[in-house]
């Protein structure tokens, strides 16, 4: 119950449950704290990857992806147990933009599955997640679509997109 009460007017059930479970797991309250760095942390390693991986190598630049997230001026945030649902909903958003771009060419099932979950589960982290999960879920949808004009083994594939992205519009 107290998962889906809402918090200043906001409902966070994803981020309400994962906090939970890392307070029961630690049973200590500074866990979301924790759990925030390593959302962050993830995320600012997925940008590096990602970076990397389009350029073919690393730059002096990519050093800004943890020093935009992991900076002293987050300490307040992160002493906040319930700032979880910006970590996550960001760190959602980044994987699903990490799989967008990370081949060239027609999307495989994995990448359609990423960004797919990321989608469906981006609204459940609260507005923060809600702002990008119509872009993903555009994303979706045109690849679905793509899958389904290839035929055979994509039309269950193209389905499965074509789900994703009419579950994360209804969410």
């Amino acid at each position: 119950n107290e998962v889906w009460s809402p918090l200043n007017e906001h409902r966070l059930p994803l981020a309400q449950l994962v906090h939970f479970a890392a307070v029961s797991i630690a049973r200590d309250f500074r866990a979301g704290g924790y759990v925030q760095i390593g959302l962050l942390a993830a995320t600012a390693l997925a940008g590096l990857a990602a970076a990397r991986r389009l350029r073919g190598r690393s730059a002096p630049e990519d050093v800004l992806f943890p020093l935009l997230l992991l900076h002293w001026s987050q300490a307040e945030n992160l002493l906040l147990d319930t700032q979880v649902c910006v970590a996550l909903a960001l760190f959602l958003a980044t994987l699903a933009g990490c799989a967008v771009v990370w081949t060239p060419g027609a999307p495989s099932a994995r990448r359609i599955a990423v960004v797919g979950a990321c989608t469906l589960l981006l609204p459940l982290c609260g507005g923060f997640g809600l702002c990008p999960s119509p872009a993903f879920a555009a994303w979706i949808a045109i690849a679905g679509l793509g899958a389904l004009r290839a035929g055979g083994r994509g039309r269950a594939l193209g389905a499965a997109a074509w789900c994703a992205a009419y579950g994360a519009c209804v969410a």
